[in-house]
């Protein structure tokens, strides 16, 4: 009982911050451009603060994850 009580918590967290923080908006917009349109680099604002290239990350379910 306590293990689904923290990952429900655990899920709330991360849904919460994803609504929250403007460099997740800004990342996922830019992504999301990205399957329209052929963006090769990060902004400058995001390129100082992700050390990755930007086709290393994906969209899967409304979530960020980098692929290695």
């Amino acid at each position: 009982m306590d293990l689904k009580f923290k990952k429900k918590l655990f899920k709330e967290l991360i849904k919460n911050t994803y609504k929250e923080n403007k460099l997740i908006k800004d990342i996922l917009a830019i992504l999301r451009k990205q399957e329209s349109y052929k963006i090769c680099h990060w902004p400058k604002q995001i390129k100082k603060l992700l050390c990755y290239n930007k086709s290393e990350y994906l969209i899967i379910n409304g979530l960020i994850y980098y692929r290695n």
